[in-house]
């Protein structure tokens, strides 16, 4: 891990877009995390080309009245990944628990500076994100802790690792070279923290580039880097057993096809050729009987007069024999 820290100087607000891309760059050509700590002004600027951004303070303070005061609710809101906390010239040792604890709260990462090895040891009860040893008298010297305080490094790492192994070290004041990230991590340290020597830099890039080739000797991986790795791993696997499985579907159809030919029995019909179809006949069109008109219902026969009944005719009686 590399922190850049880049501080006020005249060449931060001049070159800023410059450094922010370069950064990025950088992280993406080497894998190496590298996080830009912006001037609080320039925040959102800086994010928005680059998404590993720090504030370079913050105050431990609840949302209220607090003219000029820099809240973690506003890093959260800026997306901002963390801060730093108690840099040697803004120091404020009392209030590292507190703030470590705010920025936690809203999960914020946090690095705390610590001018000694026995700070570095009362601030890892906080439990910070990081801790970054800095001798003040070292810082802006150009003079590398790597070079002239190499003791001070494992002295702060052992002092850290008897309250948690978990908190990684970080390495400031001086560091300038290849050479001193390499010592560093040779001691145990995680990762570095600079500011003039980037800032200044003719050629940000190829300057953080050879800052970390060091990393890849020490067989550093970042995280995100390994578990894209174990991605890219469980996808092989998975294409490897569809592979097999179509494989072995493709075996067992072809030794079926070889079985029926070897089955002895009766000869293979052969295809019944289709016949081709008949032409449809055309059909003439049938001619329509012209149409009758229609019948008139016929009258109904007015219905017949019976005769009026006359009275039958009496028989007249015949006198005779018989």
């Amino acid at each position: 891990m590399i922190v850049l820290n880049l501080k006020t100087y005249d060449e931060t607000y001049r070159r800023l877009d410059l450094l922010v891309d370069a950064a990025r760059e950088a992280m993406q050509n080497t894998g190496v995390r590298i996080v830009v700590c912006a001037p609080p002004t320039h925040l959102q600027r800086a994010r928005y080309a680059n998404k590993d951004v720090f504030s370079q303070h913050v105050d431990p303070l609840e949302p209220g009245a607090h003219t000029g005061a820099i809240l973690p609710e506003a890093l959260l809101n800026l997306r901002i990944k963390g801060s730093l906390i108690n840099h040697s010239e803004d120091r404020a040792p009392e209030k590292v628990q507190e703030t470590v604890a705010r920025l936690k709260k809203l999960k914020l990462e946090s690095l705390v500076c610590a001018e000694s090895p026995e700070e570095c040891k009362k601030f890892a009860k906080c439990k910070p994100s990081f801790i970054a040893i800095e001798p003040p008298e070292l810082i802006g010297s150009g003079k590398s802790i790597s070079k002239k305080q190499p003791d001070v490094i494992s002295e702060s790492l052992d002092q850290v690792h008897k309250v948690s192994t978990e908190i990684p070290l970080l390495v400031g004041a001086g560091v300038s070279t290849a050479e001193d990230v390499e010592v560093a991590l040779a001691l145990g340290a995680t990762g570095v923290l600079l500011a003039s020597a980037f800032v200044k830099a003719p050629e940000p890039v190829k300057f953080l580039q050879n800052l970390a080739k060091p990393f890849e000797m020490y067989g550093y991986m970042p995280r995100w880097k390994a578990k894209k790795l174990e991605e890219e791993k469980q996808k092989a696997i998975v294409a490897k057993r569809f592979i097999s499985e179509e494989k072995q579907a493709k075996a067992k159809k072809t030794a079926a096809k070889k079985a029926k030919k070897s089955t002895p029995g009766k000869a293979a019909r052969k295809p019944v050729k289709e016949k081709p179809a008949k032409k449809a006949a055309k059909k003439k069109p049938i001619k329509k009987a012209p149409k009758k008109p229609a019948k008139k219902p016929a009258k109904k026969p007015a219905p017949e007069k019976k005769p009026a009944k006359r009275p039958a005719k009496k028989k007249k009686k015949k006198w005779g024999l018989f």
